[in-house]
């Protein structure tokens, strides 16, 4: 079984959040673009581009990162530098080892 953590880690909790509003921005039809908002964040367009993975995690990891229960392995870093499967069985059998 997985290590979890009893706290909410502050960077990775953060990350979902805006990458949330992100994906809330690109999908409703304003016509934002990840480069629009990488500029009104004052971010490059490839920080933000992978920090927008976060939007995509499984819904049960999403909700483990607000309650604090997180597996260790799932981290704002792992998400950002090792990438992120899009298929969630895949996200869960990452994250759980």
């Amino acid at each position: 079984m997985a290590i979890t953590r009893q706290s909410i880690d502050p960077a990775l909790g953060s990350a979902l959040v805006r990458a949330e509003a992100w994906k809330r921005r690109l999908i409703g039809g304003d016509g934002a673009t990840l480069e629009t908002i990488a500029d009104e964040e004052k971010l490059n367009q490839s920080y933000a581009s992978r920090m927008l993975r976060v939007a995509f995690l499984a819904p049960d990891l999403k909700q483990a990162v607000l309650d604090g229960t997180a597996p260790e392995a799932l981290s704002l870093y792992a998400i950002m530098h090792r990438g992120l499967p899009l298929d969630w069985d895949e996200q869960r059998a990452m994250f759980a080892a």
